[in-house]
């Protein structure tokens, strides 16, 4: 797999993307150094690679709303998103109490960075490759 980094807050967040994508086509990515919320070992989130799309200015494909879309393009101002697909964020509260999954959406940047996108909350988390960039959008295969 790949680390990646991305800051929480005042946190550095460093999770790792698994090496292929499974059997259902999901691509799960481990948080490497936990939280007060998310432990270490825990998953972070995880991407339906099923969904996987080439990014026209919108999300062909994944059925979202144009208010979701809308907040997915200024979220992401500046930046080129070229990959889209749908991903599950886990969230618990303090202590890993009562985890649970937020809808959302995986980018892939021009860049080689990678964005998790919440649905519910609109929150986007940008994370640097911590090795090595990521290969361009061509064919499905784990980021």
């Amino acid at each position: 797999g790949r680390t990646w980094q991305a800051m929480f807050g005042d946190t550095l967040e460093t999770v790792q993307t698994a090496a292929q994508v499974d059997a259902e086509g999901e691509v799960s990515c481990v948080k490497v150094v936990g939280d007060e919320y998310v432990p270490a070992g825990e998953l972070a989130w995880k991407a339906d690679f099923s969904t996987r799309s080439v990014y026209i200015g919108f999300a062909a494909g994944l059925g979202l709303w144009e208010s979701e879309e809308e907040m997915i393009r200024e979220r992401v101002e500046g930046r080129t998103v070229v990959c889209v697909s749908r991903c599950q964020l886990q969230f618990a509260y303090e202590g890993f109490v009562d985890p649970g999954w937020d809808n959302g959406v995986l980018l892939e940047f021009a860049d080689g960075t990678l964005g998790t996108f919440t649905l519910e909350g609109g929150a986007l988390m940008v994370f640097e490759p911590a090795e090595e960039p990521a290969e361009e959008c061509r064919a499905p295969g784990p980021p």
